[in-house]
């Protein structure tokens, strides 16, 4: 893993100016490989043969123009120690936990604060999923009423908070055996903030896609996003299914990241930090294709 600079170190690159914002929203966000896969063709075929295909499901999202809607999250240096805690704590007593083994290896979780490659990278609190249109002028309709009803509403900045970190806990992937350590946002802020920014979502969505609203949208996907924010820390990529489907167990797990008074065992780990994790909100954030456009909030 790279290591960060220490503050007092004197480099060259601190010289250099910071790159601008429009450059990271344009390139920041990585290919999307994960919906290519090796499948091995039919029996009638060499087995040996293996063909690249897109899944169903990501084929049928391709036909469409998307966007994605969220609140950013920009953790500092310590930020990252303190989600490391967090991480490091549920690991260590997952080895512990019998349950929590799948051949010898126990369930782990690795940082989404960080690249692959070692380097920072930013968290966010999903406010939508995927919105599929049918074509990029109605998605540029989408973008365009959404900006001018946020500046009509004068929302202002505001502060991003959460709940305690001996409150985190796991979120099963709805499309694989993937899980999440996660932390909820705090319930003042989903009844005041994030409901004010839904409702502004809501509108906007009724009157540009009207179909997706009524079928997707407002039953479903608008309650789930509003009442279930958070913001995903962790992943566990390597999760035999078994596990998953016994989702009890695994809430057990974080019982003594969360409670002290359930560690019976003196080798097992509390999280002894509250969580403090703040991020200043100043504006909404729209991925689409391969780039985020920034909506700014109206300033104090």
């Amino acid at each position: 893993m790279i290591e960060e600079r220490q503050d007092n170190e004197n480099t060259n690159d601190d010289q250099l100016p910071p790159i601008p914002d429009s450059i990271l929203n344009k390139y920041h966000i990585e290919p999307n490989l994960a919906k290519y896969d090796i499948e091995q063709t039919s029996p009638s075929q060499n087995k040996s043969t293996k063909v690249m295909y897109l899944r169903s499901s990501q084929r049928k999202l391709d036909q469409f123009w998307q966007a994605f809607i969220y609140l950013e999250c920009k953790p500092t240096r310590g930020d990252r120690q303190f989600l490391s805690q967090i991480i490091s704590t549920t690991n260590n007593n997952a080895k512990l936990h019998t349950s929590m083994t799948n051949n010898g290896t126990a369930l782990k979780f690795s940082p989404l604060y960080r690249s692959k490659l070692g380097s920072p990278q930013n968290l966010h609190v999903t406010l939508t999923p995927n919105i599929p249109f049918a074509s990029e002028a109605l998605r540029d309709s989408m973008l365009q009423v959404l900006s001018d009803k946020i500046n009509k509403c004068k929302i202002r900045p505001f502060v991003l908070e959460f709940e305690s970190a001996r409150a985190c806990k796991l979120l099963r992937s709805v499309v694989n055996d993937k899980l999440f350590l996660a932390l909820d946002v705090k319930e003042e802020i989903k009844r005041n903030q994030l409901m004010e920014i839904h409702e502004i979502i809501d509108e906007t969505l009724k009157k540009v896609i009207p179909e997706y609203y009524s079928q997707s949208w407002k039953n479903r996907a608008k309650d789930f996003y509003l009442n279930n924010a958070h913001m995903s820390l962790a992943e566990s990529n390597t999760v035999p299914s078994r596990m998953v489907k016994d989702f009890k167990k695994l809430q057990d797990l974080l019982s003594y990241n969360n409670n002290p008074k359930n560690c019976n065992d003196g080798d097992k780990e509390t999280i002894q930090e509250e969580n403090n994790l703040s991020f200043q909100i100043r504006t909404l954030k729209v991925d689409i294709d391969r780039q985020t456009l920034t909506i700014p909030f109206i300033p104090l």
